[in-house]
Parts: C-alpha cells; structure tokens; sequence
C-alpha cells in the first residue's frame, strides 16, 4: 500500500463513506453507560417485559434498556438493563412509575427503540412483540467550516454520536428506525432537528435540496472469496468460530479500480452456504481505498465460520451509499482496535465503543501486513490514552490481571534478534518481551492480596510466563504473536495458548515475583526498532482455530481468503 494516499482517498470517493464511521465522521460511539442488573430490581415497583425478534428468528443476546423520557445523556446514567434469554425474552424490574423510551441492540448491529412506554406504580407493562433492524442515517447540511466537530443527541434515549463536518454535511450512523429528536451540539450552537423519520439502511436527508433526477448506467462489480482454507494449513475447525473480524482485499489482479472512479454506491457482503443459500447483510467497514495504489480493504465480521461456505462482497452504483455496522463490536470483547490505517495522530480505536485512542511519539507510518503499519525505533511509544485504571462507566478496559479473561494479537517485525527488547507492557500487569534464544515471552504478574479465598490464602505473588522459543525467527520479517487466556490459578493451571506465527505454547512457566508494583500505568507499545501493525487487545477467549484462522487472514502475502471477481 502507498501510505501516503490512504487518507485523502476518503475525502473524494463516495464508496469509501463506510470507512468514515470508523475514524471520520459520525462514529458508532454510543455513550457507554453503568448500572445495576434489571434482575436486582424491587419487586414493589414495576416491571417492563417483551420478546424481541431478528430475522427469522429470535433476538438472543440482545442488550435491552430503558431510560425516562426526560433523560440526558450527558448527566445521567441507565440504572436499569438486561439481556435477552435464548427465546428472546427480557424482563426489567424495579421500574418507577414514568413515561420510558425501551432500546435494545445486538452485536451484529440491528437496533429497536420504543418510545412513550408508559409504567403506572405496581404494573407490568408487556411490550408488544417486535422486531429489530438494521439501522438508518442521517445526513444534516451545515455551513461550519469542514472539521468542526460537535456531538449529535437524541432527546429521552442514550444515542449519542461524535461528529465533524465534511464536505459541508454531517453524517449520522446507526440510528434506530422510527421518529427521532435530534440534537446538534456543534461551534457552541444547539440545533434540533425534530421528528427525523428513519428507515432502515437509508439514509434520511435535512437541509439538501431536492436532487436532480438523472439517468445512468447501473454498475455491479461482484467478488466471491471462498472460505475453503489453504492447502497444508487444515482440513476442519476445532470448535466454533463467530464473530471473527476478516480483512478482504482488493488488487489489480482482482479488480478494475478505474471503473470505480469517482463513483458513488454502496459495498455489502454475504456469506454463502455450500447449497447457494445466503446469509443475511455482515457488518462492513472500509478500512482504507486507494485508487492510486490499486489497493483497498474491507473488514468483514463473519458471524459463524464454516470452511464450506464462500463470502460475497458486492458492489451497487444504483444504491445509496451504505455505513459500517459494527466489526469489532465491545460487548464481544473487543476492547482496543489498531489499525493505524487513518494515520497516528491521534490513534484511531476501532473497537466499537472507541474507548482507547492513542498517542504516538516518534514514529512514523510504513506498509503494514494490512495496510499501514507503524515504524518504531528504540525510544519510539504508542500509548493507549487513559488506560491506566479500570473506569465503570466504560464497557471494557485494558487492565488485566492472572484471574481474567484475556487475549491479544499483532504483527511485530523485528530489525534485529541479537538483545532483549520490551515489545508492550502495562507495567507491573502483563508485557511481551522478545528475549534472546527464547523467542516471544508473555509476562503476567500477580501481586498476592493476602486475603483467603476457598480456603487458600493468597499470600505469594509471582509470575506466569509463556515462552515460544527463536526457532524459525527471522529479523526483519513480519511475524504473527497472539495469546489468549481464561482465569490461571497460582500453579499456572488454566486454558492459554500463545501463538508465533503458527507454532503454539499452551503451558505457562510459574516463577516467584517480588511484588512490587508502581502506579497505574498506562498500555504502551514501545522498546524495540522495527515495526507493528493490526493490535487487537480483548477481554474474551479467543479458540485455537480462531487465531489460526485470524493470522491466515491477515498475513502480508499469501493471504485467505483470496476475492474473486464474479460478473
């Protein structure tokens, strides 16, 4: 990829506004919010309860909320939440009596918001069967200068968007379908926009005259990558793979880019079966389009992998210009995204909720694995910002301790394998390091409580390390680490595994630890020269095939799966 090209690219080719959602204009950022459980409620006071539907079928593991109609998302907090059962079920007690607004999302994205749910004292209000979908848009014409930023609010619910205009408009993603009151806080100026009808996977227009009708060609460009894996990696999956985020590539071998050239439409992708059948829309995000490199790439999250079946990524002029849902969603424990591919200053998180932007400190952007990658010298830092302590108010966060559920991955090219060099750490917590004659070397510290639990006393600290050995490893060559890790007691006993490239480490090494620890201190990648791309850091178990699969995936060459073009 030619680096210097990435960013503007976005400015002037409309097929690439999904990529804005990303790290230009109107983020998915919801305002993360903390409260107690619905199932903690007081059973004097009433309750709210319903089914909801995707597809179909039933929408389990669906976030479901409420909030009075007068709230404000700057101020207050949603002190009432739950989740759908397997059929789809919710029920939220200890509710006041009130007029509420009910909202409600799944990771792949489909959203549902009910206004004007009335709750007298003492009842049960049964909210009527419903259905949720895909979500819509909106487009606000302004006259700020391009760059100003501001938030976007809707009155009585928790949508709240980061925005900032471009090309004298603002662009709105992930809104519930149905009437909302928007409120644009930008350049100390409150504009509302009231009764803002949004339909599904369209984009609703304010301020824009009507558009000229004007007759052109339809253009369908159509790519299938089959999902059969290489030769000589495997034959089947050990367990189930969902949610696995899946970079597609454009090329010249691939695609016509001069055909896509200043054209306007809308991307979208589909698995298919092996008996044609197709799946419904996966989220989409553009992680970058160069027309002058002849390069682009779209990440895909993939809701169930199955080796037989293909994805297919498709191309429309005669759309409307689509947005990303969510590919790294947070409440399935992606905490903190690193592309690098929209530039380093600052750090974009590409994690649903964006809660850990970075800082860079003397580096420099070159080709990644994926896209850009960051070049790093010895006093080099990328520093995850406010990551030092875990805040409540966030959903995730990047402190992690021997007891919890823990993963990570990245591509690290080395300059040199002749000295020991710190690769990232949260000082006291974790780190990987590269040492001589041992390879990759994973670090977790405990620092002991002295507080019994199950009759055990917890009064030593020490340290578990996992070592992947130096056979195989090359400087100046790109290799894949990744970890993943559920609770390990203090024998070192628990599921893990750290992968280089595609060898693997299951068992830990348990060693004594003095136990001091400083302050809190933020994640910082740094102390090596080389460089690095694609950091994923989460709060979930990632199976074996899922991180074999993911550096599959994402290796400089060779690559799978591969697009084909389909016409």
């Amino acid at each position: 990829m030619s680096v210097g090209f990435a960013r503007s690219y976005f400015a002037t080719f409309g097929v690439a506004l999904a990529g804005f959602l990303a790290g230009v204009v109107g983020c998915s950022n919801d305002t993360s919010v903390a409260g107690n459980s619905a199932e903690t409620g007081s059973p004097e006071l009433a309750s709210i309860e319903g089914r909801l539907y995707l597809g179909e079928g039933v929408a389990s593991m669906a976030r479901v909320s409420i909030v009075p109609k007068d709230f404000n998302v700057f101020d207050d907090s949603v002190g009432i939440f739950g989740e759908t059962d397997e059929r789809g079920s919710y029920r939220l007690t200890g509710v006041a009596a009130g007029t509420y607004s009910l909202e409600a999302v799944v990771v792949s994205g489909e959203r549902l918001l009910v206004q004007d749910v009335v709750v007298s004292d003492h009842d049960s209000v049964v909210i009527q069967d419903d259905t949720l979908k895909v979500p819509g848009y909106a487009m606000l014409k302004s006259e700020m200068a391009d760059g100003a930023e501001g938030v976007i609010t809707a009155v009585g619910t928790t949508i709240y968007r980061e925005v900032s205009v471009s090309g004298g408009m603002i662009l709105v993603d992930s809104l519930p379908a149905g009437e909302l009151d928007l409120r644009l806080s930008l350049g100390g100026n409150v504009e509302l926009y009231k009764n803002l009808k949004v339909t599904p996977q369209d984009t609703a227009k304010v301020g824009f005259d009507a558009e000229p009708v004007a007759t052109v060609d339809t253009v369908v460009m159509r790519f299938v990558a089959p999902l059969a894996a290489p030769k000589g990696s495997v034959d089947s999956l050990m367990g189930f793979v969902s949610d696995i985020p899946l970079a597609l590539r454009l090329t010249p071998e691939n695609c016509n880019f001069d055909t896509l050239a200043g054209m306007d439409g809308r991307w979208e992708v589909r698995r298919i079966n092996a008996g044609g059948a197709a799946s419904k829309k996966l989220p989409i995000t553009s992680g970058y389009f160069d027309s002058l490199a002849q390069e682009a790439v779209f990440w895909v999250n993939v809701d169930s992998l199955n080796l037989e079946d293909s994805l297919e990524l498709v191309f429309n002029n005669a759309l409307t210009s689509g947005f990303a849902l969510d590919v790294f969603p947070t409440n399935r424990a992606y905490n903190m995204v690193w592309h690098f591919d929209d530039g380093i200053a600052p750090i974009t998180d590409w994690a649903e909720k964006q809660n850990f932007p970075g800082t860079a400190f003397k580096v420099s952007l070159v080709d990644g694995v994926v896209g850009s990658g960051v070049k790093m010298s010895a006093t080099s830092a990328l520093v995850a910002d406010h990551s030092a302590e875990a805040d409540s108010s966030l959903h995730g966060d990047l402190v992690f301790g021997t007891e919890d559920v823990f993963s990570f991955s990245l591509w690290i090219r080395l300059d040199n394998l002749g000295e020991e060099q710190l690769i990232f750490e949260k000082a006291g917590e974790y780190e990987l390091r590269y040492v001589l004659d041992s390879g990759f070397v994973v670090n977790f510290y405990h620092l002991a409580s002295g507080v019994a639990s199950d009759d055990v006393a917890d009064t030593a600290s020490y340290k578990l390390s996992w070592t992947s050995g130096s056979e195989g490893l090359k400087a100046a060559s790109w290799v894949y680490v990744a970890f993943s890790k559920l609770s390990m007691d203090g024998l070192g006993n628990g599921n893990s595994c750290l992968f280089v490239n595609s060898s693997k480490v299951e068992k830990p090494v348990l060693s004594d630890w003095d136990g001091v620890r400083g302050e809190a201190a933020d994640f910082r990648i740094g102390g090596f020269a080389g460089a690095i791309d694609e950091v994923f850091v989460g709060g979930s178990y990632r199976e074996n095939s899922w991180t074999y699969m993911t550096y599959l995936n994402q290796k400089p060459s060779d690559y799978w799966p591969v697009l084909v073009a389909k016409f």
